[in-house]
């Protein structure tokens, strides 16, 4: 009996954790790179499918340099959600490190952050063409006023984005 309850206990332990992976739990993975005086590794943490944070764990890069590198890079590639910004000037070395850094940290994760695109609802290009799709499936129980309203709201917006066949 005691054999039996622990591989319940266990089973539903696992459920649960998958239950909190599926929905979207906060997940971090280290990363390494390797920079001019050594590796830098990057605590990366994502939450669903995208960066929340980026914590430098290590690195023995020229402290001035890598000053700007740790601190505008890393909130170029939370904001952009993917490692892919520009190199900071004179510290490409480092820069190239922490990207790497990032991509190895989504790699262990399963993430593909190498293709992101970031779609800003307040300026899609398409924002017209989604409102008429949206009243259409709408089918009259909201206006183009309300739909343009909640089409603002990252739920409606990603929603339509699939819909439309922009996003997978």
């Amino acid at each position: 009996m005691q054999k039996k309850a622990t591989l319940v206990a266990f089973a539903l332990s696992l459920a649960f954790g998958a239950a909190q992976f599926a929905q979207g739990a906060p997940v971090t993975t280290e990363g390494t790179g390797v920079g001019k005086h050594g590796d830098v590794v990057a605590a990366v943490t994502f939450d669903g499918g995208r960066i929340q944070s980026i914590d430098i764990k290590k690195s023995n890069e020229n402290p001035i340099l890598a000053a700007k590198v740790f601190t505008d890079m890393t909130a170029a590639m939370i904001e952009n959600n993917t490692a892919d910004v520009d190199l900071i000037s004179g510290a490409t070395v480092s820069s190239e490190a922490l990207r790497d850094a990032v991509k190895a940290a989504a790699e262990k994760n399963g993430f593909d952050i190498s293709k992101a695109t970031i779609i800003d609802p307040a300026t899609y290009d398409k924002m017209d063409e989604m409102v008429e799709k949206m009243v259409e499936l709408r089918k009259g129980k909201m206006s183009a006023e309300d739909c343009r309203a909640a089409l603002q709201k990252g739920n409606y917006f990603g929603t339509m984005l699939v819909k439309m066949g922009v996003a997978d």
